[in-house]
């Protein structure tokens, strides 16, 4: 994501800095004024940790965006069924 996140801006002339780590021990200093998370809630082993860790990487008065997937959902069903990177449904 961080590839196609530098590409497409690139390609728009806008300047981001993309960066991949793990939120609860984040490679990053200070806070961000805008936080993205796609996808991953559902797969944290501790989603109150994950979210609280989330939480500190947002400046004060910033912005956090969250998506996340139904972990419970037809589609992830088949997902886990066709692959053994997606974990089962407790």
């Amino acid at each position: 994501m961080v590839k196609f996140t530098n590409e497409n801006a690139a390609k728009e002339g806008v300047k981001v800095e993309a960066q991949a780590g793990f939120v609860e021990k984040p490679p990053w200093s200070e806070p961000f004024s805008l936080v993205l998370n796609s996808g991953v809630v559902s797969f944290a082993p501790d989603a109150e940790r994950y979210l609280a860790s989330l939480d500190a990487l947002v400046a004060k008065g910033g912005r956090l965006a969250i998506g996340d997937l139904n972990p419970l959902s037809r589609g992830m069903a088949k997902r886990r069924a066709e692959s053994r990177c997606f974990p089962s449904a407790s």
